[in-house]
């Protein structure tokens, strides 16, 4: 796939953002789940958009100037990150800020699988060694990150057709069994559905 023209499906996604407030480029990526489903051809507005912010742009004056409706916020320490879930434009956006020193690498190696390994700087679609492949042939492979939530989000790819080689559903297996999950935490991750 020319990712020249995946920019472009993206592009009309990421100009209502930016029409709201959200400049792409210099530090702010829109990353994840919404480079996927454009790839797979899924409907791109029907999950969030994860934007990874690594300079110090402050969110507060858009909201105001745009009328951002907050729907929540988390801190995760483990990734020295803070996170903010809007309704932006009729689409769920969540804002993750990072540390500054983190790179377009590290914010692609944050990513549990490689199906997730993308980030738009508003110009291009950035991406790791076989993430385009394994995505392009639905296959559900596991990066070196693993988050309690890991588990749970393979349902949900597996769930969207994406294939697991046996060593990738033992890996699974075996980390889930070192794994705590609640119930409510797997419902969680996985009533998101399957975009």
């Amino acid at each position: 796939m020319d990712t020249t023209s995946l920019g472009a499906n993206l592009r009309v996604y990421t100009d209502r953002l930016e029409a709201n407030g959200i400049k792409f480029g210099q530090g702010i990526y829109l990353a994840g789940g919404a480079i996927r489903r454009a790839i797979c051809g899924h409907k791109i507005e029907e999950g969030d958009f994860d934007i990874y912010i690594t300079n110090n742009w402050k969110f507060e004056e858009a909201q105001k100037a745009y009328g951002w409706e907050l729907v929540g916020s988390k801190e995760r320490p483990t990734l020295k990150m803070m996170s903010y879930d809007f309704n932006i434009d009729n689409l769920r956006v969540q804002l993750h800020y990072l540390p500054a020193e983190m790179t377009l690498q590290s914010i692609l190696e944050t990513f549990d699988f490689t199906c997730c390994q993308f980030a738009y700087d508003g110009d291009k679609v950035h991406y790791l060694s076989t993430a385009l492949e394994d995505t392009r042939n639905m296959r559900l492979r596991l990066t070196g990150t693993f988050s309690r939530f890991t588990v749970a989000r393979s349902f949900r790819f597996l769930g969207m057709g994406f294939g697991a080689t046996k060593s990738v559903l033992e890996e699974l297996q075996k980390r889930a069994a070192a794994e705590v999950l609640s119930p409510a935490a797997v419902a969680e991750e996985t009533k998101k559905g399957f975009s």
